[in-house]
């Protein structure tokens, strides 16, 4: 799927929320660099002593919440307000469900 627009991007969320592994596949590259934009920010507020740096905070913030088949994303919007959220919250505050997160 060629990416034209974000409803085009908000398709290959619920796809890969529902599990279909080539749209998980295409949705990775394509939210990436938004999301190491959104953990740069992240970390510019951290104090200076904090141990992760930009990309392993995308990494671990992706894994807590793109789990295939078990989040529900709404659109883009949702899907970043999400990815915000978990980079600010400790691990076992991660939202899980479409309720929690958003």
């Amino acid at each position: 799927m060629r990416i034209q627009d974000g409803s085009d991007l908000t398709l290959l969320l619920r796809e890969a929320s529902s599990g279909k592994q080539e749209a998980f596949d295409e949705l990775v590259p394509l939210v990436y660099e938004q999301l190491r934009r959104l953990a740069h920010q992240r970390l510019l507020a951290q104090r200076p002593d904090h141990t992760l740096n930009t990309t392993a905070l995308v990494h671990e913030a992706y894994l807590r919440i793109v789990n295939v088949g078990q989040s529900r994303w709404q659109d883009r919007a949702h899907f970043f307000a999400a990815a915000a959220t978990v980079m600010t919250m400790p691990e076992r505050e991660t939202p899980t469900s479409e309720a929690e997160a958003g």
